[in-house]
Formats: C-alpha cells, structure tokens, sequence
C-alpha cells in the first residue's frame, strides 16, 4: 500500500529541506492571517475525512477476506477488488501530505502584499497553464487561501479537470481527500502532476 506513497513523501521532504530557513517575527506566531486559519481548519478536517476512509477501508477489506478462499486472493479479480478498496486511501494520503506541505509553506508568505507573490503566482501559472493574472485574483481579491489554489491547481492537473470544477466542490465544503477521489484520482496521479513544481520550490532555495 505505501509502496505509492513513499517516493511522494520523498520528494516533498527533499523539497521541504532545500528551502531557506525563514525565522517568524517575535509575536507573530499566533496573528494569522485569515488565510492562513482557514488552510489549518482545512487540514484539520482533512485528516478526520482521511481517518474515516481508512476505517471504512479496512471494514471493507476484512469483509472481503472473510467471503474469499486464501488461495483466490492472490487472482486478478481480488487484486482489483482490493485495490478499489485500498487506491482511496492512498490518494487520501498524497493528497493530505501535500496539503500539510503547502499549508507549511503559507506560514511563510506575509500576505496579499508579499512582494514575492507575482514570482510565486507566475511560476505556478507556466507550471499549471492556467493565467497568473487568475490564479492571483484567486488569493487577493476572492481570498482563499494559497494552499486551496495550488491544491485546486494540482488536482484539475492531475484528473485533467477544469480548475473551476474543482474549486466549486471545494465551495461545496467537500474535504481535499473528497475532492481527490470524487476527481477519480490514481495513487501517483497527484505525484506526476506537482513533482515538477516540488522540484522547483527545492532548487529556489538551494
């Protein structure tokens, strides 16, 4: 099952310990900006969406062994009705690691007036292919937060979805581990789709 996790978890790691170390303002640790508190409330009720799913996957693989022969397990048919069981969760567990990621990383960017946003916001633009312009209008004026834009961004690149499409389930209140799954999204797909971007942010801060 971790098999498709591991390298993901790699690479955001590699990318995390390449970034310049970057102090917080003495007293500001706890002023966030309601963007900021927003990405936190999100992660929080990603990981109970990713906890439920786990539970409910396992309840629903231990009631698939009891109905099969040890020996069948091992067949295609099983494999298959295993892994409809199991890729959810794994795709949870991607999905939750770069959300924990970014939401990191946000901690770091002052705000709407950061003067770094335009970099940030063009880079993602050439990198996803969506207008900087948009993606920025996004952050500033609608004001979500910049980790619900990448995520947005990430998962209509790798389920080769309209960003608009994903941002309105995201209206919908639906956690990142729903919005991944209800994308149809394949462990590895969400890895394929930001390795590139994860590789940029490292060698930025080399």
């Amino acid at each position: 099952m971790y098999r498709h996790t591991i390298p993901f978890l790699a690479l955001l790691l590699g990318a995390a310990l390449a970034l310049p170390a970057v102090s917080q303002p003495e007293g500001k640790t706890e002023n966030l900006s309601p963007q900021l508190d927003q990405s936190l409330k999100d992660l929080d009720s990603n990981g109970k969406q990713l906890m439920a799913l786990m539970e409910k996957s396992l309840v629903g693989l231990k009631e698939f062994v009891a109905t099969v022969e040890p020996a069948e397990l091992g067949n295609d048919a099983a494999r298959q009705q295993i892994e409809a069981v199991i890729n959810p969760v794994i795709v949870g567990m991607e999905v939750t690691a770069l959300q924990s990621f970014l939401t990191v990383l946000e901690k770091y960017v002052t705000g709407p007036g950061d003067p770094r946003l335009p970099v940030i916001m063009q880079q993602m633009g050439q990198y996803f292919l969506f207008p900087a312009e948009d993606l920025q209008k996004l952050y500033v004026d609608k004001k979500m937060p910049l980790t619900t834009v990448c995520l947005a961004a990430s998962i209509a690149k790798a389920g080769n979805k309209p960003m608009a499409q994903v941002l309105e389930m995201y209206n919908q209140s639906k956690s990142w581990v729903e919005i991944a799954n209800l994308s149809e999204l394949k462990p590895q797909q969400l890895q394929k789709a930001v390795g590139g971007l994860l590789q940029f942010a490292g060698a930025q801060g080399q």
